[in-house]
């Protein structure tokens, strides 16, 4: 859907969340490498002050983290960000 805030680039940016910090920055780079805006958290609480701060078009989520489950931070996403989308790996 293109819209004035895609345009802007609102929707383009992506966050990456996973406590595994290997597999973490090993995706971040490799999505960096294609040319995308990504943002990465280690855990659920770094996710939700980076989601109160900035605007989202998809957020990647490990389920299983030290400090919580990444569907309950997608839930939570979606009620704050609804117009992002959400994958959970």
């Amino acid at each position: 859907m293109w819209s004035a805030a895609a345009a802007r680039g609102d929707y383009m940016r992506i966050l990456l969340v996973d406590d595994d910090d290997l597999l973490r920055e090993a995706l971040v780079r490799r999505l960096r490498a294609r040319g995308l805006n990504v943002d990465a958290a280690c855990g659920v609480d770094e996710a939700a002050v980076l989601v109160a701060q900035n605007r989202y078009g998809l957020v990647i989520s490990d389920e299983n983290m030290e400090d919580g489950y990444g569907h309950v931070l997608l839930e939570t996403i979606a009620t704050r960000q609804p117009h992002c989308r959400r994958a959970l790996m």
